[in-house]
């Protein structure tokens, strides 16, 4: 049976990287100052070339980050699916109202996420059934042997959009190395490490930004749909 949303495990970052901007070395305090005064990032940590926020200096769950060359929002375990691009495209908001501060061409937009749906059962009979949905054939293994573990990676197009995916059964040992951090991780899962991206965009506004990143969120959970009902 497919599982429920509120018990996959989950971590997803929006990163923006575009053409350097020199000037902000120069006006990283302004843009701490300004995104703390018009979010609820309220604390903030500048080093050489960047500027880091989150909510409270404890919490790892929302993190928020500006370099010369990047912008990006990170979420752990989002109580909806439209959770990582709201709360990005009110960090990126205030971020492009920052006076100093210029988006430069864009050469890589990416959305990342990493899920662990959890699997009722034994791991060895998992990996059975997951190798059932998707064979290794025989002539792909360079020896006469039997499979104990699947984890292909499969490098997709769907239009301009790059995808580099990665699923397979895993057990909790690996899960924690995987996903440090987490808690109630469960003995058994099925893990999908997902980046969907776009190479050389050039000069990109606000809402370019908030319709392709609602589009790859959206192709993230496309993903998941589909192996959730193919294997769970």
């Amino acid at each position: 049976m497919p599982v429920d949303d509120r018990s996959i495990v989950s971590e997803h970052i929006v990163e923006v990287r575009h053409q350097a901007l020199g000037r902000l070395i120069d006006i990283r305090g302004h843009v701490a100052d300004a995104i703390l005064g018009h979010t609820d990032l309220g604390f903030w940590t500048i080093t050489e070339n960047r500027v880091d926020f989150r909510v409270t200096q404890e919490s790892q769950r929302e993190l928020a980050f500006v370099s010369h060359q990047s912008f990006g929002y990170s979420v752990r375990r989002p109580d909806t699916r439209n959770y990582l691009p709201d709360r990005a495209m009110r960090f990126i908001h205030e971020l492009l109202q920052v006076q100093g501060y210029e988006l430069k061409p864009v050469t890589r937009f990416g959305v990342r996420s990493r899920l662990l749906l959890p699997h009722e059962g034994r791991f060895a009979a998992f990996v059975r059934r997951v190798t059932e949905a998707m064979p290794v054939p025989a002539n792909l293994r360079p020896l006469n042997t039997e499979v104990e573990d699947v984890g292909p990676v499969l490098v997709l197009r769907r239009g301009e959009t790059q995808i580099k995916l990665q699923v397979g059964p895993m057990e909790l040992e690996q899960s924690k190395a995987i996903l440090p951090g987490h808690e109630n991780l469960p003995e058994v899962g099925l893990y999908i490490d997902q980046d969907h991206y776009q190479s050389r965009l050039g000069r990109m506004n606000e809402r370019d930004i908030a319709n392709l990143l609602r589009s790859l969120h959206a192709q993230v959970w496309e993903v998941v749909d589909f192996y959730n009902h193919l294997l769970l």
